[in-house]
């Protein structure tokens, strides 16, 4: 996943939920499990994090939601529960704000984010460093423990060794930023997407 990805994962979305549970219930009361962003909710977040560099960060991301609502609603097919999901955002200005606000402060790493609620996150953080990192030591170890019934295993040390791994893993990837020149490269190629379509929407008019 790209760290665009990352970002609207748990930057957003499952920050979003966990803060919704907290402020109506005080607690999470329910874990997800959350499919992996859309393209779509990468190419937010990416407008996002180029729009850090300079002044125009809401610009980028509202020029990218124009864009996607086209592509979108030209589809000829039956709207999917995702592309619903993403109409729903870039239909929502205030919505579209708070996304571009969460992007930049899990960039940032500046997120005031209720202690149960990053809890819930930082858990589903380490599931899936469990799973995409450490998915063939996980399964030879589930595989031990059913085959060696003359030496059985310390599971509570294994499984505590591979949760250390995968939280070290986690840890990692969180660090992975762009850097600053990567920013400032993606905002250049936004910039001229939106000069280019502005010129056609003129030629168009006249």
């Amino acid at each position: 996943m790209t760290y665009a990805g990352r970002a609207s994962k748990y930057g957003y979305k499952y920050r979003t939920e966990y803060e919704n549970q907290v402020a109506e219930f005080g607690e999470v009361r329910t874990q997800y499990s959350l499919l992996d962003p859309t393209t779509y909710y990468e190419w937010l977040a990416a407008a996002a994090l180029s729009g850090m560099v300079g002044t125009v960060a809401y610009d980028l991301v509202k020029f990218v939601a124009q864009q996607i609502y086209k592509q979108i609603t030209a589809k000829n097919t039956v709207l999917t529960e995702s592309d619903k999901s993403i109409l729903d955002l870039i239909s929502d200005n205030d919505e579209l704000i708070k996304f571009s606000n969460y992007i930049r402060q899990y960039y940032k790493g500046n997120a005031k984010i209720p202690k149960k609620a990053l809890n819930a996150i930082l858990k589903e953080e380490l599931v899936h460093s469990l799973l995409d990192n450490h998915k063939g030591e996980f399964n030879e170890t589930i595989k031990q423990i059913n085959i060696d019934e003359d030496k059985p295993l310390d599971v509570k040390k294994e499984f505590s060794h591979l949760l250390l791994q995968a939280s070290k893993s986690a840890g990692r990837k969180r660090k992975e930023k762009p850097k600053l020149e990567e920013l400032k490269k993606s905002l250049k190629k936004l910039k001229k997407e939106i000069k280019k379509t502005r010129k056609e929407k003129k030629k168009r008019k006249k």
